[in-house]
């Protein structure tokens, strides 16, 4: 099973990264590649259980279920459910965690997933290496 990793140093305290992050609704805010967001049912962005539906650059719809929040861990963890991707049992975590000296903020976003071996690399490269690193940079340009 791939994992893709990608984490950064944003230059803004924990507690003020992590509120901004903690909305499962607000990716089109710091991911280039996806242009809206809805959370369905009329659902709160923080309940266990939402799912969003998102919608890429290219018009594609994904939809995805949030599986996990922790306030105290400052992480939440997401599932895809359909998508225009070539892997199946995608799960995403986001996590936020004091840096001890400066009152920074170490962030990390990795996923596991399936997908073909011959895909791999290129999965990586897309997730952790464009998705998650642009989407992460964004933040430190919106809050560092």
């Amino acid at each position: 099973m791939p994992r893709s990793y990608t984490s950064s140093v944003i230059g803004a305290d924990p507690d003020t990264v992590w509120g901004f992050l903690r909305d499962f609704n607000r990716t089109p805010e710091f991911v280039d590649a996806i242009t809206a967001s809805e959370i369905l049912g009329g659902k709160p962005a923080d309940q266990v259980g939402c799912e969003r539906k998102l919608t890429l650059n290219d018009g594609s719809l994904v939809r995805e279920r949030l599986v996990a929040l922790s306030d105290l861990d400052r992480r939440y963890t997401y599932h895809l459910l359909e998508g225009p991707f070539p892997f199946t049992r995608y799960y995403s975590t986001i996590r936020v965690s004091p840096v001890t000296h400066g009152g920074a903020s170490f962030v990390e976003w990795w996923s596991t997933y399936d997908c073909e071996p011959e895909d791999e690399k290129a999965m990586d490269d897309l997730l952790a290496g464009s998705l998650y690193a642009g989407g992460l940079a964004a933040v430190q340009a919106r809050l560092g």
